[in-house]
């Protein structure tokens, strides 16, 4: 199982954690996606994609990932529903621009994908979205779901990777502005063993960033 840290609760963890920040993992590869909206998008329906985007990426971020274990973008930022925070977006079905829900999401995973390839993981689940757009080469991952008939979401698409390394991997998503940001960091040899002082949890509170 995936694990993401919390904040220590104990001093004797706060203190550990010093010498964890002290230490920051080696970049291992970085995804950078600029979104850019199509050109009748309003800027609120811009503005509710970029929130869906944000909300994956904070869903992510600080995502340890043991070696050998498998990351899946669905099981990590989703559920894509409202009571995860996301809203209707646009997104695209079979060519067109359509309303949806969690449109957006994509951007983060494309962000993603693009560290995977810079860090030369190995890529176990990726989709394209099969349409032109202006914010990718042709070097985006896709994500998807339906809704069956009680309501349910059923997962479609995902974006999977393995870290194949030797050592874990933590995964550090940010947006700014139109920009979705990912980083994915190698843990040094102290901040695995300061890792077990933390109560698993939500989200990595503290994280090496530099």
């Amino acid at each position: 199982m995936l694990k993401r840290l919390r904040a220590p609760t104990t001093l004797f963890s706060f203190i550990a954690i010093l010498f964890w920040l002290l230490l920051p993992g080696k970049l291992l590869g970085s995804g950078d996606v600029n979104y850019i909206p199509p050109p009748v998008f309003s800027e609120n329906e811009t503005a509710l994609v970029m929130l869906n985007a944000e909300q994956a990426a904070e869903a992510i971020d600080g995502t340890l990932i043991y070696p050998g274990q498998t990351f899946s973008f669905w099981d990590t930022a989703g559920p894509f529903d409202t009571a995860h925070g996301y809203v209707y977006g646009y997104g695209t079905l079979n060519g067109k621009v359509v309303p949806a829900l969690a449109g957006g999401v994509c951007v983060t995973s494309t962000a993603l994908y693009q560290a995977v390839l810079d860090a030369g993981l190995e890529v176990v689940e990726r989709h394209l979205h099969g349409v032109p757009l202006a914010w990718t080469n042709e070097d985006d991952a896709a994500v998807s779901f339906h809704v069956d008939p009680d309501g349910r979401l059923v997962r479609g698409w995902d974006f999977r990777f393995r870290n194949d390394l030797k050592d874990p991997l933590v995964i550090i998503a940010r947006r700014e502005g139109m920009t979705v940001n990912v980083e994915l960091r190698e843990l040094r040899p102290l901040a695995v063993s300061v890792a077990p002082l933390y109560r698993y949890g939500s989200r990595l509170a503290w994280c090496p960033t530099l």
